[in-house]
C-alpha cells in the first residue's frame, strides 16, 4: 500500500541495503512485482522429516524457486493464471481465501 512514486525508486536501494546486511547468511533477497522478499531457502525446512502436508502458495515470479523446491508430495499453487512451476493455479486472492477456509473447516476439533 506504499505510494508507487516513492516506492519504485527506493525498492532497488532497499534491495542493495538488504544484500549487504545478509551477505554472510543463507537469506536470499528478491525483488518482484511490488514486493521485496527476504527469504530463507525452502530446502532448509523441507530437509526436516515428519511433514504430513506441505502447501506452498505464491503470487509472484519470486515464488517460482519455492515451487521448484517442493517435494512431489507437496501442493504448490500459483495465484493468477500464468505459466508456473506450481502444480495448480488459483485465479485470485479470493480463491485462496476460499481454499484456506475450506481446509480449515475440515480440521477436526481438538480432543482434550
Amino acid at each position: 500500500m506504499a505510494d508507487l512514486e516513492q516506492a519504485e525508486p527506493r525498492a532497488p536501494q532497499l534491495v542493495d541495503h538488504l544484500l549487504n546486511l545478509t551477505a554472510k547468511s543463507d537469506l536470499q533477497i528478491a525483488q518482484g512485482h511490488k514486493v521485496v522478499k527476504v527469504r530463507r531457502a525452502a530446502s532448509f525446512w523441507l530437509g526436516e522429516r515428519g511433514h504430513e502436508f506441505i502447501l506452498a502458495i505464491g503470487d509472484d515470479s519470486t515464488d517460482e524457486d519455492m515451487f521448484k523446491a517442493m517435494p512431489t508430495s507437496a501442493v504448490a499453487i500459483r495465484v493468477g493464471i500464468t505459466g508456473t512451476q506450481a502444480q495448480f493455479n488459483i485465479r485470485n486472492v479470493a480463491g485462496v481465501i476460499d481454499l484456506l477456509s475450506s481446509l480449515a473447516a475440515t480440521i477436526p476439533p481438538e480432543i482434550d
